[in-house]
């Protein structure tokens, strides 16, 4: 397989404000990421000589490469070994370069996918993908409301989809709260869900000053959660990541 890869620029619309987001997204196999060993920072590098299994091994390279790519993006880098994507205490990312200061990044890859969006500390977001799998719809269920099935029936969304969109909203919100999804279920529940041709918009019950935009492609549900007062065209995202997951 080829390395694919596409970027590209958000521009976040406030009532009195505007930020610039950027994307990165990427799909390969081991030996076409390998070859972009050279763009590792040397303690990334060493973390992943430390891997034996492929598989941690590629997500290891989606995850740093489509972060530092979408960093990069975002503030005209071109030196992405001094991009540095280390960890937290809780396992989420950090952003360090000598030139750049206040950027957050928000990573999510699956199988050989991977993509990545770098924002202003001042603007939160976060990402997340998943493949669609009607076999996992009952291990869905647990996060799954059910207030929360009604609104799915009510959008046209009560099938594998619906359960899939609900899991990938509350992963992303669970990122910007910095709590991953041992914040439980029920208090990432959501307060409505409004299909608009082929976005679906999801407000918060406990979070009511976040949204999540999401899509759906032949293969993925991908989400975008963000401030509820936030306009943005995520059409260019749309198209690159359905490009990317149809493939």
């Amino acid at each position: 397989m080829h390395l694919l890869h596409h970027t590209g620029i958000l521009i976040l619309h406030r009532p009195n404000q505007q930020f610039n987001a950027a994307f990165s997204m990427m799909k390969a196999d081991l030996p076409a990421l390998e070859k972009q060993l050279g763009l590792l920072h040397p303690s990334e590098l060493a973390v992943y000589q430390r891997f034996p299994a492929t598989n941690r091994k590629i997500s290891y390279l989606l995850g740093r490469l489509t972060a530092k790519h979408a960093v990069a993006t975002l503030h005209n880098i071109t030196d992405l070994p001094a991009i540095h994507i280390h960890s937290g205490v809780f396992e989420f990312p950090i952003v360090s370069h000598p030139q750049i200061q206040q950027v957050q990044v928000s990573i999510t890859h699956s199988t050989n996918l991977g993509l990545a969006i770098a924002f202003p500390e001042a603007h939160p977001m976060a990402v997340d993908f998943e493949h669609i799998r009607p076999d996992h719809m009952e291990a869905m269920e647990v996060a799954i409301m059910p207030a929360e099935k009604k609104l799915l029936q009510a959008a046209g969304l009560n099938n594998v989809n619906g359960y899939t969109t609900l899991w990938t909203a509350k992963e992303a919100l669970s990122k910007i709260l910095k709590t991953g999804l041992t914040a439980g279920f029920e208090i990432l529940e959501t307060a409505a869900i409004q299909k608009t041709g082929s976005l679906t918009e999801i407000t918060f019950k406990h979070f009511s000053q976040y949204k999540a935009l999401s899509f759906s492609t032949e293969k993925d549900v991908c989400t975008l959660v963000l401030p509820r007062n936030t306009h943005a065209d995520i059409s260019i995202l749309q198209q690159h990541f359905t490009a990317l997951s149809n493939q």
